[in-house]
C-alpha cells in the first residue's frame, strides 16, 4: 500500500483499544509497523530516539491530553501526521486538535475498514473527520453552545462528587489512583469552564445532567 515502511504509533491507555488497533494495522497494512504506548511518558521516550510517520492518539489520557501531545509532536516533528481518537464527541476538542496541526479525528467506535481508510487518507495529506465529527462541526452557530459530551468515567466521577465524596474516597471507590481522578477532574473543569467543585456541581444541577 505504501512505497516505504510506515511507522505508526498508537497512544491509548485502554489495553483493548491499543491491542485492537495494533492488530488491525498489522493484519491489513503489509509494510506498516504498529507500536502501542499506554502512556505519554513511554511515547515521549520512544519518539526522542525513533522516527514515526503517523500517531493515533486518544484525546483523554490518564496522564495528559491528546491535544497537548499533538501540539508538541507537530512543533518538534512537523512531518508526523496526527490522527485524534476518542469515545466521546466534543466540538471544542476537535477544533483544538485541528488548530494544533492534527490531521483529523475519528471515534473509537469507528468500523475497522473506516479506520484503515482514515489512515490511508491522512497519509495522503488529507484531513479526515468521522461522519459524526463532521456533522458536529457543521452545526449552525445556534447549536455551538451545546453541553460537552461526557465519558462514562466522567459521569461516574460527577455522581460521586454530587454525593459529597472527596476525590480520595472516589479514587478508592472507582479503583483508580489519585492522579487519574485528578486528571478526570481537570478535564471536567475545562469542559464546563469552572474553577472548583461547587461551581461544577452547580452547573451539573442547573443542566440536570445527573
Amino acid at each position: 500500500m505504501y512505497d516505504s515502511e510506515l511507522i505508526i504509533a498508537i497512544l491509548d491507555d485502554h489495553p483493548m483499544v491499543l491491542d485492537g488497533i495494533q492488530d488491525l494495522i498489522k493484519s491489513n497494512i503489509s509494510n506498516a509497523i504498529a507500536i502501542g504506548f499506554p502512556s505519554i511518558a513511554l511515547f515521549n521516550d520512544f519518539i526522542k530516539v525513533k522516527k514515526i510517520d503517523l500517531l493515533l492518539v486518544d484525546m483523554f489520557l490518564s496522564d495528559g491530553r491528546g491535544i497537548d501531545v499533538c501540539r508538541e509532536v507537530k512543533e518538534k516533528f512537523p512531518k508526523v501526521r496526527v490522527l485524534g481518537m476518542s469515545s466521546a464527541l466534543e466540538r471544542s476538542t476537535i477544533i483544538d486538535l485541528l488548530h494544533h496541526g492534527g490531521a483529523g479525528f475519528i471515534l473509537k467506535s469507528t468500523e475497522a475498514t473506516a479506520i484503515l481508510e482514515a489512515i490511508e487518507k491522512v497519509m495522503r495529506g488529507e484531513i479526515v473527520l468521522s461522519p459524526e465529527a463532521n456533522t458536529l462541526l457543521n452545526r449552525s452557530v445556534d447549536n455551538c453552545n451545546s453541553l460537552p459530551s461526557l465519558t462514562r468515567r466522567e459521569m461516574e466521577l460527577l455522581r460521586y462528587l454530587a454525593q459529597g465524596k472527596t476525590k480520595a474516597e472516589i479514587a478508592i471507590t472507582m479503583g483508580l489512583n489519585s492522579s487519574t481522578i485528578d486528571t478526570y477532574y481537570k478535564y471536567l473543569s475545562q469542559k464546563f469552564n469552572v474553577c472548583d467543585t461547587a461551581e461544577l456541581l452547580s452547573v451539573i444541577s442547573r443542566e440536570s445532567l445527573l
